[in-house]
């Protein structure tokens, strides 16, 4: 559903023509290095000269004319044979002269002749093949000018040429060889050669041959008597066959029809893109078998394909009759187009069958077999059928036929268009006008070709063919010109915004206009909704040979109606002769919802037709190229059907192109008229290609609509009063635009598609590789080359330097979207009031989907205007998460939700609305993409409950029994579910009105599960509830829970009756409460229910009024937390049970002694039972190394001195053993405990300090080992070689690159040597998770470890060092504080190991102080070294070194920091310990 759009017409004539010269263009050669352009001009001295003069043309890129450069004089053609295929097509029958130039071929490498240089290889119908190498200089137009070579001559001429699309072989076609210059001495056919690019030949055969070729069909007769054995028969049936094949051997009839009038007799070839295939048609005799021998042969024209070395591949089928001399074998496929005429031939002798005046272009596969084909539009019945307005009688209901010549046909490089170069002549009425050259230009979709273009030269046409690259480039040569017009695709749809988007796409396709408004109904092409048949100019007729009656471009516009419920768009339709046809359609109401089949289309109106031709005094006639049309109320009529259009066409004159404004104004009930004119030529361009646009609408009356000029360099200008002026710059020329227009007057923002696939948004580039684009709401929306759709608000892009400032936080937000879509999708027009993307795929077909963005945009427009019945009926049928509908406003779905329950209004829906609910904001998560940045957020922890509870009130208040089930829903829906209170409401309901009562039972028991709902309703100790919901749940037997049912009305009280039912629900707690109630003869079993359940805590509750059940309770709880060795807790609860010796027992197992005692000497024991319990706590404390307390327990209660004293000299409390000893009395215990105790003490002492000096010693020493290891190496210091891995490469070329400092970032190795990249990367997040969990606890026991040789031994060291030098020192410290004063009184030999103990700490002291200033030293070095290494890398950064040596040195550079924090300086204990006798 694509249009050609005219890009670029540029008009390039001869320059620097001697005066008088006759020099005609007869062919054209594109450069696929630079876009020059070549050709070649022939001219004769005289009409009968034997010599043709061949003088070659260059246009160089930026030049406005063809300037020769080099020049030859060659033979020409000669005179075709007698009786041969171009001697029976003379010149007076074709109406053409014959062509002294059959090929003109650029080659990017012209081989050896040209020194491998770019070169023009010219082939003559005289047999020369002349090469003319391009000198390879950075500018052509001061090279030298070359000497054209001739490497080969054909003697006998030439009828044919073409190279290979890979310039590597070339195909030639002889003319016959007459009868004094064959080798053998008879008349010789056309032959067939092909040579290499340095032009040897490779094969040579004769064209003319019976041979079908390599590909020839075979019938192997499955099912017929020929091939089975059938007797008698099977021999018959085989013998006839065999006649059969015979006959048609020797065919009696020409299948393939005679010769066409246009055909002139020479043959054609064309290659398949790839190069693989050619094809060669060509125009043959055909004798019958029982002709007389001298008889005059009849001709016919046969299509053979050839394999790439010259093998006969196939034949065309001989049934196919009328074929004319075109071919094109089409670059991407196996179709060979060529044309073929219908109906009886001027001899009598019929062409194909079928309606005279039809002329197809067909099309044959490989094989030879016709595949499909379309009629030209040169007569009345292969018109496309439509609707005619404003046709004039004399222009209706005539059956009329063009008299045609067919010329060629000619791909495009892609395959997606063909041109068809014919050319009318006049008919009787008007014998003496000129005929008229024409190329239509033709593309296909679902099976239907489509005339998109259609050009009438004013001069007779040389050439045509298009750009070997570019798809869209034509080239036109004319005698004394050559033309160059550049086309784009594009969709021709109206805009508007909702709900005025009718979204009406207008399809060209000949003089039809396919009309289809995707909004009101949605037709697949070829079909259409409205056929649109524009009448032709005044004064032309239809059957006229230069009628000009094909639109060139297509403009749409909306003018804005005072009614806002309707809507009218504007057509406008270009033509070549200049005129612009207006007209309109009355799209009428567009809201509200479509009906079975779309809303009615209204019929078009013609409003007028304008001229817009340019005639420039400076410049001659312009040609249109472009039209664009704003539309608005008419600021002098404001009644119904008054409007005022503005117009801009965009023209050309061959060289500079210019924009000629027009204002078109009608009032209601007068004729459209032009109010003012202006013409504004535009600056100069080279290639021409430029793209007009202008406003999608007109915000109000009175406001200026604004025009757009994009050119090929990027730059859109804006045409304003007296000029252009710049407006915008595009990354590149985008022949695809749309102009976003925004309110208030604010500038309009540029949205452009490169032919490269780049979208740029004004200068911003969007993305890279887009196929099409449209603008759908507040989203631009594209599809590229992935298949995907992506879509991405348009209020995020930053569209220009002054936007990204403001829109960096909502550029920030912007998160594009995507979906999958059919591959080779591109977008047609989007429907944003329908929520519709239109896709055409690759065949042709469409498909419309409803994206997200479009379907919640449309959604969030809905709730902003509280339409909830609509919105949520939107949701329900895109399966939109209804959460949206209150997380979009909560506050105004709260304070509106009257509104929401009676435009939603049916149970159904309420209740699926209820059912998807959950506790979660889908704005901020699931469509957090789509939604504005600005959202306030709010809570969403009690959502569900608050919708529920303001729902049901809502309903009660509307209608309780209507919406019961809803209501229910809204108990249950909430969370936690409320079941109870929807079953109380059953309850009330039961006795209200029992029919509706079942049914709400029914439902209930629909959203919930029955058995849950049964122990809910006997939870609620109701039988008649739940005998109801009993009896309405499927799954339940009356021959269960009837005797269950009668077994628990039957029990008594009604404490144990209840205390069954939640028994039975298993609701523990609960249960033991009532059997608590329940009398005292049910106490022993409650005691039991507790422990068999451990419901101690619950059972204390319970008991609390009866202290004797209490009692029991604690007792029985106490057992339970001995069990638990929780003993001081128990010893608690068996006091609060009155057990003293329970309790007393509990206390020693937990050695709390002091309570243990107080409960004894309670109790009164006997004293020796007493001093027992004492020694025994003393030695579970001892034990404990608890010696104070043991020193105590002892002392005072088993009433042992020496055991005391000895328990306190291991504590190393001498001072409370030398007072126990003087305070009993026992001077003797100094000597023979406290003294030896005292130096043992002192012994372990020394020998701790000892071992902190070594392992001071040690790790200092390993630290500075390790130190210069990472001086020397730092590659072998920070990882560890293994040699038995040596010579053993692991890393490929894509791993991550690790430097020195590796293991301390973020992104350090897994210890197993696992890869860090793709492998974890596709495991699950839980696995994930798990596994770096795991490798967490191995690495934080490594570094625990501190392995010698591990990358965490320096750190281990610095750890264990300031443990050294503080905690442990810290505790020596404090020991010895203790000891040394009494080292100092006992003994002299106690002073002298006093002094040694006090000198050997001061000397650990002083050691650990230098190792703590050594080690803080090594860290400030450090820190310097990290400094000057960042500084030498800033330097590197600075001068350009890193980026010169590439990306991946500047990140290993980065990578190589040191980003480790520095260490802090160890400390120190610093106890006051030291005795200061022992210092003398």
């Amino acid at each position: 559903m694509r249009n050609l759009a005219l890009l670029a017409h540029r008009v390039y004539p001869l320059v620097d023509q001697p005066t008088g010269s006759n020099a005609a263009i007869q062919a054209t050669a594109l450069s696929t290095e630079d876009d020059s352009l070549f050709a070649v001009a022939v001219s004769r001295s005289s009409p009968t000269s034997p010599n043709v003069k061949l003088t070659f043309l260059r246009r160089s890129p930026g030049a406005s004319g063809l300037a020769p450069f080099s020049s030859i004089i060659v033979p020409a053609a000669p005179t075709p044979l007698q009786g041969s295929a171009s001697g029976v097509c003379t010149p007076q029958q074709t109406g053409r002269p014959t062509n002294e130039v059959v090929s003109l071929q650029f080659l990017a490498d012209g081989g050896s002749a040209a020194r491998h240089n770019p070169a023009l290889c010219t082939i003559t119908a005289g047999g020369d093949i002349i090469l003319l190498p391009l000198e390879d200089q950075p500018e052509l137009d001061d090279a030298p000018a070359a000497d054209p070579d001739i490497v080969g001559s054909v003697e006998q001429g030439l009828l044919a040429a073409s190279w290979s699309p890979d310039d590597e072989l070339l195909v030639l076609i002889t003319a016959e060889t007459p009868q004094d210059m064959s080798e053998r001495g008879t008349r010789e056919p056309e032959k067939l050669l092909l040579m290499s690019r340095e032009f040897e030949v490779l094969s040579e055969t004769q064209l003319r041959t019976d041979d079908f070729g390599e590909e020839r069909p075979v019938d192997v007769g499955w099912g017929s008597k020929a091939t089975q054995f059938h007797g008698s028969e099977g021999k018959a049936a085989a013998a006839a066959a065999a006649a059969a094949a015979a006959a048609a051997a020797k065919p009696t009839v020409d299948t393939r029809g005679p010769q066409l009038p246009d055909d002139d007799g020479k043959p054609r070839i064309s290659w398949r893109g790839d190069g693989a295939f050619f094809a060669v048609s060509s125009l043959e005799p055909f004798r019958s078998a029982v002709s007389e021998v001298d008889a005059a042969p009849t001709w016919h024209r046969l299509i053979r394909t050839y394999a790439r070395l010259g093998a006969l591949s196939a034949t065309s089928d001989a049934s196919v009759r009328g074929l004319s001399q075109a071919l094109a074998f089409r670059p991407i496929g196996n179709l060979i187009a060529s044309t073929q005429r219908f109906g009886p031939s001027p001899s009598g002798e019929p062409w194909q069958a079928g309606r005279t005046g039809r002329h197809d272009v067909v099309f044959f596969e490989r094989n030879g077999l016709r595949h499909g084909e379309f009629s030209l539009r040169e007569e009345a019945p292969s018109q496309p059928q439509g609707t005619q307005i404003g046709w004039q009688r004399d222009q209706l209901g005539q059956q009329w036929i063009r008299s045609h010549f067919i010329r060629e046909l000619c791909w495009n490089s892609d395959g997606s268009a063909l041109a068809v170069w014919l050319t009318r002549t006049p008919n009787a009425d008007h014998a003496s006008d000129a005929p008229v050259d024409v190329v239509q230009i033709f593309t296909t979709g679902n099976y239907h070709w489509y005339l998109k273009q259609e050009i009438v030269a004013s001069a007779s046409i040389q050439q045509v063919r298009w750009h070997p690259e570019d798809p869209h480039d034509l080239v036109i040569a004319r005698s004394g010109v050559v033309e160059r017009r550049v086309f784009g695709f594009e969709t021709s749809c109206s805009g508007g915004r909702p709900p005025f988007d009718a979204a009406c796409v207008a399809v060209a396709d000949g003089t039809a206009t396919l009309l289809t408004p995707f909004r009101m109904q949605n037709v697949p092409p070829p079909m259409c909704t409205t056929a649109l048949l524009p009448p032709p100019g005044a004064g032309q007729l239809p059957s006229s040979h230069d009628v000009r009656s094909i639109p060139v471009h297509y403009a749409w516009t909306q003018l804005v109606s005072p009614n806002t419920q309707t809507a009218t768009g504007l057509l406008a339709l270009l033509y070549q002769s200049g005129q612009v046809q207006l007209w309109s359609f009355e799209w009428g109401t567009m809201g509200g919802r479509s009906k079975v089949g779309g809303l009615p289309v209204p019929e078009p109106k013609l409003l007028g037709v304008v001229e817009a031709q340019g005639q420039d005094g400076r410049r001659g006639a312009s040609m249109p190229i472009q039209v664009a049309t704003a539309g608005r109320l008419s600021d002098v009529a404001e009644s119904a059907g008054s409007w005022k259009l503005s117009l801009a066409v965009l023209l050309s004159d061959g060289e500079h192109d210019s924009v000629r404004k027009l204002e078109v104004v009608s009032s209601s009930g007068s004729e459209s008229k032009v109010s003012s004119t202006e013409e504004i030529d535009l600056p100069a361009s080279s290639s021409g290609k430029r793209r007009i646009a202008a406003d999608p609408f007109v915000p109000r009356p009175g406001f200026e609509p604004g025009f757009y000029v994009h050119d090929e360099d990027g730059q859109v200008w804006r045409l304003s009063q007296g000029g252009a002026r710049p407006f915008s710059r595009l990354g590149a020329f985008c022949p695809t635009m749309q102009v976003l227009a925004r309110p208030g007057g604010q500038a309009s923002r540029i949205i452009g598609l490169a032919a490269s696939g780049r979208l740029f948004a004004n200068s911003h580039l969007v993305a890279k590789d887009a196929t099409s684009f449209t603008l759908a709401g507040s989203f631009l929306v594209w599809t590229n080359s992935a298949h995907e759709a992506r879509f991405v608000p348009i209020a995020s892009l930053p569209f220009d330097d002054d936007a990204r400032e403001g829109s960096a936080k909502a550029k920030e937000d912007a998160v594009d979207l995507g979906r999958r879509v059919e591959r080779g999708s591109r977008i047609i027009t989007a429907v944003p009031s329908l929520m519709a993307l239109v896709l055409q795929m690759p065949r042709g077909n469409l498909e419309i989907i409803c994206p997200r963005p479009l379907v919640l945009e449309v959604v969030r427009r809905d709730l902003d205007h509280q339409r909830y019945g609509p919105a949520f009926r939107t949701c329900r049928t895109h399966r939109m998460d209804v959460n949206v509908l209150y997380d979009h406003d909560p506050e105004s779905f709260m304070s509106h939700l009257d509104k929401f329950v009676a435009q939603v209004a049916d149970v159904d829906h309420i209740n699926l609305f209820l059912s998807g609910l959950r506790n979660e904001d889908v704005t901020t998560t699931l469509y957090k993409p789509l939604t504005r940045s600005d959202k306030p957020s709010s809570s969403t922890s009690d959502k569900v409950n608050r919708i529920c509870d303001a729902v049901r009130a809502e309903l009660e208040r509307v209608d309780k029994r209507k919406y019961i089930n809803s209501i229910l829903t809204t108990h249950v829906r909430k969370v936690p579910a409320d079941y109870e209170s929807g079953l109380r409401l059953l309850l009330e309901l039961k006795d209200e009105d029992q029919a509706l009562a079942e049914e709400a039972v029914k439902y209930i028991i629909f959203l919930a599960d029955a058995d849950k709902l049964f122990d809910l309703a006997l939870g609620m100790y109701d039988f008649t509830l739940t005998l109801m919901v009993a009896q309405h749940a499927q799954r339940k037997d009356p021959r269960e829970y009837l005797p269950f049912l009668r077994e628990l009305r039957s029990l008594e009280p009604v404490e144990y009756q209840r205390f069954r039912i939640d028994d039975h629900l298993k609701r523990h707690s609960k249960a033991l409460g009532w059997l608590s109630k329940a009398g005292k003869q049910h106490h022993a079993a409650a005691l039991q229910y507790m422990e068999q359940h451990k419901l101690y805590e619950d059972a204390l509750q319970y008991f609390a009024e009866d202290a004797a059940r209490l009692r029991d309770a604690h007792d029985l709880f106490g057992d339970y937390l001995l069990t638990r060795r929780k003993y001081s807790d128990a010893a608690s609860c068996f006091v609060l049970a009155s057990k003293p010796r329970k309790a007393m027992q509990a206390y020693l197992d937990a050695l709390q002694w002091a309570e243990a005692f107080t409960l004894a000497f309670a109790e009164k024991l006997p004293p020796a039972e007493i001093v027992k319990m004492g020694r025994e706590v003393a030695e579970q404390l001892e034990d404990k190394l608890r010696w104070g307390e043991a020193a105590r327990v002892v002392l005072e209660y088993g009433r042992d001195l020496e055991q005391a004293v000895h328990y306190y000299c291991k504590a190393n409390d001498y001072a409370q053993a030398r007072r126990l000893a003087a305070t009993y009395g026992r001077p003797d215990l100094v000597q023979t405990h406290i003294a030896p105790a005292a130096l043992e003490t002192h012994g372990v002492l020394l020998d701790d300090i000892d071992e902190m000096t070594s392992q001071l010693s040690k790790q200092l020493a390993r630290l500075a080992e390790l130190r210069n290891k990472k001086a020397e190496d730092p590659a072998m210091f920070y990882g560890t070689d293994d040699p038995a891995l040596e010579n053993v490469d692991v890393m490929s070329d894509t791993s991550t690159q690790m430097t020195a400092f590796t293991r301390y970032t973020a992104a350090a190795p897994t210890a197993s040597g696992a890869s860090t990249m793709s492998t974890f990367s596709q495991m699950s997040k839980s696995s994930s998770r798990k596994h770096a969990a795991k490798l967490k606890k191995k690495e934080e026991r490594k570094k625990a470890a501190g392995k010698k040789g591990s990358v965490y031994e320096e750190d281990y060291l610095y750890e264990s060092l300031q443990k050294l030098v503080k905690d442990r020192l810290g505790g020596v410290q404090d020991e010895t504080a203790k000891l040394l004063p009494h080292l100092l009184t006992l003994s002299s030999s106690h002073r002298t190991a006093g002094r040694e103990l006090q000198a050997s700490l001061s000397r650990f002291e002083k050691a650990a102080s230098e190792a703590v200033e050594k080690l803080w030293g090594y860290s400030q070095d450090d820190e310097q070294a990290k400094l000057d290494h960042l500084a030498a890398l800033e330097g590197d950064i600075l001068n350009g070194s890193l980026a010169a040596a590439g990306p991946n040195m500047l990140a290993m550079a980065v990578r190589s920091i040191d980003r480790r924090p520095p260490r802090p300086k160890l400390v120190m204990a610093e106890g006051k310990w030291k005795v200061v006798l022992f210092e003398g």
